[in-house]
């Protein structure tokens, strides 16, 4: 039975390792330090507004403090290693880093921890690294969408209909992996298919542009069998809805119940009555803010303190 409304807002708690808050009555001087601040570069909406986020409460500490501060965003791993290895030679007293991929940069942050500089890891996570990491729980928001795509079709298990997916990820980081293992691992145990995986870059127009070749290039019958599209992210979703929107071909999409995203932005929000009402697809998205970065920029200068 088609659902026609649906809405699942979960929000993910931020999992600390490893630091402890420091309360204190009075503001530690840490003129003279130099605080750096190594992230991914912006690349889609939620990461442009966590590094937007972590710039101004970073010059908010900066002042408060007294600190010196740098930010570096890099657009691949070389140049984040590169940035990182010239943050250890600068002598930098701290160096928070959000990951382009972490498995690229393990090494050089285990160097800079064996050197006895502060590192702490946020957002994007870096495994092998004896460092403190303050990040989402990423499987647990695949888990979450899941759970949900799993109750939303409970119906069709129990008659034992066969469900099948598109699922749009992110890229080779170690947030997408995680998040891709909680959706795969929940869904096997359920009993639903992920047709095809496709890798949206975190980019609306590399999305858009790989739904549109899938809806020219598959068999009508094949896209019938689809009830639901999963995404790592609205940026993600977005591209897939323009290739919904402007596909002219004859397949009937009626047959895609659901999509479910991570991030509940307002446009994707805004959206909800318009595909209920012209595609009769649900659509429900897993809410989770960049503004979590504020408490892990604090942490760590509250470490530093």
């Amino acid at each position: 039975m088609k659902k026609v409304l649906a809405l699942v807002l979960a929000l993910t708690m931020a999992l600390l390792v490893g630091v402890a808050s420091a309360e204190t009555e009075e503001t530690t001087d840490l003129s003279g330090m130099k605080v750096g601040l190594c992230t991914a570069t912006a690349t889609h909406g939620f990461n442009a507004e966590l590094i937007t986020h972590a710039q101004n409460e970073t010059a908010r500490k900066a002042e408060e403090y007294g600190f010196d501060y740098n930010i570096v965003t890099c657009a691949d791993s070389t140049a984040q290693v590169n940035a990182l290895e010239t943050m250890a030679v600068e002598d930098y007293d701290l160096i928070l880093v959000s990951a382009v991929v972490g498995d690229d940069i393990a090494a050089t942050c285990q160097e800079i921890v064996d050197s006895g500089t502060k590192l702490m890891v946020f957002s994007r996570g870096v495994d092998g690294v004896d460092a403190p990491q303050y990040m989402g729980d990423q499987y647990g928001m695949g888990q979450t969408q899941g759970e949900y795509v799993v109750e939303f079709f409970q119906d069709d298990l129990d008659a034992g209909n066969t469900v099948e997916i598109l699922f749009f990820y992110g890229d080779d980081s170690v947030n997408s992996q995680e998040r891709a293992a909680g959706l795969q691992d929940t869904l096997d145990a359920a009993g639903i298919t992920i047709n095809q995986t496709f890798r949206g870059d975190w980019s609306r127009q590399t999305s858009m542009e790989q739904m549109e070749n899938w809806l020219l290039s598959a068999e009508t019958k094949d896209i019938s069998t689809i009830r639901a599209i999963v995404t790592q992210d609205d940026e993600i979703s977005y591209g897939v809805m323009d290739a919904i929107e402007l596909y002219m071909g004859t397949a009937d999409l009626s047959n895609i119940d659901l999509m479910v995203s991570i991030g509940s932005q307002r446009d994707y929000l805004n959206k909800y009555d318009m595909y209920a009402e012209t595609y009769g697809m649900a659509l429900a998205g897993l809410d989770y803010s960049p503004t979590y970065c504020i408490d892990a920029i604090d942490m760590a200068i509250d470490w530093l303190a």
